[in-house]
């Protein structure tokens, strides 16, 4: 006899009461890291995009990326960081602000919360 499991209460465990803690990330997004990944464009570049997401606020897509913490955390020279944050804004994933290491992550592509049209259109 097979056992019956639970679904929504094996979901709902680890689920917040909540919608706080998440990033929403559109097929369009999905498809182009897959793209990139696969097709080896982006070369690495992965582990620092990810960092910036784990960076995003409920509601901002400006993250301070100053790519010394940045390749603290990630485990790769600043050197390589730097070439990681050109490739994704060559690629389309970030946009460099007029300030020293604010970068704003494309609205397009993921938010944290809502995002609004002036945020879609300052992209």
């Amino acid at each position: 006899m097979e056992k019956q499991v639970n679904i929504e209460a094996i979901i709902s465990e680890d689920m917040p009461d909540k919608d706080t803690d998440f990033v929403k990330v559109f097929k369009l997004m999905s498809r182009k890291v897959i793209k990139d990944l696969y097709g080896g464009s982006i070369n690495g570049a992965g582990d620092t995009l990810w960092w910036l997401v784990e960076q995003i606020r409920m509601g901002q897509h400006i993250v301070y990326a100053h790519p010394v913490f940045i390749a603290k955390d990630i485990g790769k020279s600043r050197a390589q960081v730097y070439k990681h944050l050109k490739l994704l804004e060559e690629r389309g994933y970030i946009k460099k602000t007029d300030k020293p290491h604010l970068i704003m992550i494309n609205p397009r592509y993921m938010f944290k919360g809502t995002a609004t049209r002036k945020q879609l259109e300052d992209f």
